[in-house]
């Protein structure tokens, strides 16, 4: 019985952490489309990119900003912030690492070079089987 239990828990616990990432996943990626599209606006009008996120034009929900040199915005395990010009990245917070960022006109989830649970992660948010950006980029259509 012991031993049923055990064989079930460690096929039902991965697919739990699975659903439970792509959960959060589901829910930060509008919200980085909107701080994407606010930020074209921005440049649009400014003919400058934004580095803080009080510069835009759009009410940020839920989670909290945080002051600093480099503000950032925190929300539901992830902690996003601009980098370079007019480059959006979202990392998750502690291990393992996941990243969406923007880039070459398109979001990419970035997965952890050697975490599997990272790529299942990102697999199921863009139904892809294999990476687009090397080894562990996968875009987001």
């Amino acid at each position: 019985m012991v031993l049923i239990i055990g064989i079930l828990a460690a096929v039902a616990v991965p697919q739990y952490q699975v659903a439970v990432g792509k959960s959060k996943l589901v829910r930060l990626f509008p919200i980085m489309r909107a701080i994407r599209q606010a930020e074209i606006v921005y440049h649009l009008s400014t003919g400058d990119y934004i580095d803080d996120f009080e510069s835009l034009d759009i009410q940020m929900p839920g989670g909290k900003l945080e002051g600093g040199s480099n503000k950032h915005y925190d929300y539901n395990g992830f902690s996003c912030y601009f980098h370079n010009t007019d480059s959006l990245y979202c990392v998750q917070s502690g291990l393992p690492k996941l990243e969406i960022y923007w880039a070459e006109e398109s979001f990419v989830c970035w997965a952890a070079e050697d975490d599997l649970l990272t790529h299942k992660m990102c697999r199921a948010l863009t139904g892809k089987t294999t990476a687009d950006v090397g080894t562990t980029g996968y875009f987001i259509n």
